[in-house]
């Protein structure tokens, strides 16, 4: 009897496991929202009971949230120095930094070494394809690996905050060149 019942649990394992090996991780393609709908909505374009909105709070960085940034960042000493700036751009569904963009986060980390005291927010962002939560991971994915890079160079990790936009800011519906600005990590000095 026992060797029946071991059998039984082998066979199920086995099953089981072989299930997992076959499912693989969803692509974006395969969660992608239908044409026509939004950040939290579903395929028949209908509301979602997850909030996806974006509060604007940037009370937590030591700003109000009714100030002026642009004033904020034009007064900021460092402000001309555009290399700490921009933004880093990434492949279709992949967290990697490339090595074209390096050259961006060797002079943004000279940047930031140079200016210790500063903290910077790292913003992963991703075009409109696939579904809210698996764009939000993709983002996080993605500025973890500029911190990471960033960290590498020398950067403290204890000046780095890590925020996913996920699809938030992209253009829905955008063509190739359009989803390729969006798949970007962006990089906010905070004074």
């Amino acid at each position: 009897m026992k060797k029946i019942t071991y059998t039984i649990c082998l066979f199920a394992i086995t099953l089981s496991w072989m299930g997992c090996q076959n499912s693989g991780r969803p692509t974006p393609d395969m969660t992608r929202m239908g044409v026509g709908t939004g950040p939290g909505a579903g395929e028949g374009g209908g509301a979602s009971n997850v909030d996806t909105a974006n509060s604007g709070d940037v009370g937590d960085f030591g700003f109000a949230a009714d100030g002026n940034l642009a004033q904020r960042d034009a007064s900021f000493d460092g402000a001309a120095n555009a290399d700490a700036y921009e933004s880093v751009y990434f492949d279709y569904d992949r967290s990697y930094v490339r090595e074209s963009e390096r050259s961006k986060l060797n002079d943004t980390a000279k940047f930031l070494l140079q200016n210790a005291s500063l903290k910077v927010v790292i913003e992963g962002h991703c075009d409109w394809k696939g579904t809210t939560d698996y764009n939000l991971s993709l983002g996080d994915r993605r500025a973890n690996s500029v911190k990471s890079y960033l960290v590498q160079l020398g950067v403290s990790p204890s000046n780095i905050e890590i925020l996913s936009k996920g699809d938030l800011d992209a253009v829905e519906g955008a063509d190739d060149a359009g989803r390729q600005l969006d798949r970007r990590a962006d990089i906010i000095v905070i004074p």
